[in-house]
């Protein structure tokens, strides 16, 4: 009987924690259009609605900011 040869060590919690990132960045992203679709109303009318469009820019911008750093191209 031969002996199982080990494999190398996987980076299968690297590919998760970037699926989940990924995923998280959708659901944020789904979550600002769904608030801004019921409430847009209240926003105009309340004159909220460039903090509102500052808040959602600046969260995105971090959102895919995240997204750049667990991006999995590696520089040669």
């Amino acid at each position: 009987m031969k002996a199982k040869k080990k494999k190398a060590p996987s980076h299968h919690h690297e590919k998760n924690i970037r699926a989940v990132i990924a995923l998280m960045t959708l659901l944020i992203a789904f979550s600002i259009l769904v608030i801004f679709y019921f409430y847009k109303d209240n926003i105009v009318a309340a004159n909220m609605f460039k903090p509102f469009m500052f808040l959602a820019v600046a969260g995105m911008g971090l959102l895919v900011g995240l997204l750049f750093l667990v991006n999995p191209h590696k520089r040669k």
